[in-house]
This record gives structure tokens, C-alpha cells and sequence, in this order.
């Protein structure tokens, strides 16, 4: 197929909002940053059925279980907040990467690492992202807990 077909595919899909399209963060930096947009399948349970996963004892044993979490997240995020922020990722070819970035109007950025984890540790790439990028707050969502504060500028945030 020619990238034009795939992507009037794509966004097809995504307007009978199957998938999620996420930006990349455009921001002038003298790294490369990747340009392709992140898709996700908005339907976990859609997700894990095409993925022959069954049940949640499948699922916490599968490598998909990082993904699903993270598009269950970002899909909670996009409901709870609608248009207020405009979404995206940040990633370079060096490795420095946030899950998702919210930005406001004025500018100001959210930084949001997202870990299937009870006691989550962001990567390298985080904090080198965060260096680059100076956001006004950042957060690591879990599956559960409390919100906690894990160093001066870091909350941890368990969904419940």
C-alpha cells in the first residue's frame, strides 16, 4: 500500500474513533526528534481480543501489558480533561522520551510517564526529556495508590 492509502485508512479509523492518533511534540532542539505520530486502538477490550488475550491472568502475563495499560491511561486522560490541553509524545532518536505531553494554551507543559508498576522508576529518557524541556509538572500514573510525591518535582498517581 502507498503511505497516502494508509493514511486515509488511518484516518478513517480514527474519525469512527477506533484509533488514536498522538502527535509527536514539536519543539526546536538541536536533537532529532521522531516525527511519526503514535496510533493506538481506543477499545482495550477490542485490543486484547485481536491479541488472543482472555482474561486479566493472560494479560499480566503478556508482553502487550505495558501498551494496554498505557492506551487505557491516555484514553481516561483524553475523557477527563477533553480539549483543555492539546496531547502529545515526546521522543528523540537518542532515547529521551515521555509518554504523553499535555500542553496549555499558555504554553505550559505536563509531563506524564505512564508504568504498569507499584513502585514505578522513570527511565533515563524521562528525566533527559525533562532537562530539554523544563515542564511545569510531572507525573507517573500507576494502577493503584495514592498520590504520592517521589522527589520535589515528581507525584506519583494511582488510578482507582
Amino acid at each position: 500500500m502507498s503511505v497516502p492509502t494508509v493514511k486515509k485508512y488511518i484516518d478513517i479509523l480514527e474519525g469512527s474513533l477506533l484509533l488514536r492518533r498522538l502527535e509527536p511534540l514539536h519543539v526546536n532542539l538541536s536533537k532529532r526528534i521522531v516525527k511519526a505520530p503514535k496510533i493506538y486502538l481506543r477499545d482495550t477490550g477490542l485490543m486484547h481480543h485481536l491479541l488472543g488475550i482472555g482474561n486479566v491472568e493472560v494479560l499480566h502475563g503478556s508482553l502487550h501489558l505495558g501498551a494496554s495499560w498505557e492506551t487505557y491511561v491516555i484514553e481516561g486522560i483524553y475523557r477527563a480533561a477533553g480539549k483543555r490541553f492539546r496531547y502529545a509524545f515526546f521522543r528523540t532518536h537518542t532515547g529521551a522520551e515521555v509518554d504523553l505531553v499535555l500542553e496549555t494554551p499558555t504554553q505550559r507543559r505536563i509531563f506524564i510517564e505512564i508504568k504498569y508498576s507499584s513502585n514505578p522508576t522513570p527511565s533515563k529518557g524521562f528525566y533527559t526529556a525533562a532537562a530539554d524541556l523544563a515542564p511545569n509538572a510531572r507525573y507517573i500514573i500507576v494502577p493503584e495508590g495514592e498520590k504520592w510525591q517521589r522527589s520535589p518535582e515528581l507525584y506519583v498517581c494511582g488510578l482507582q
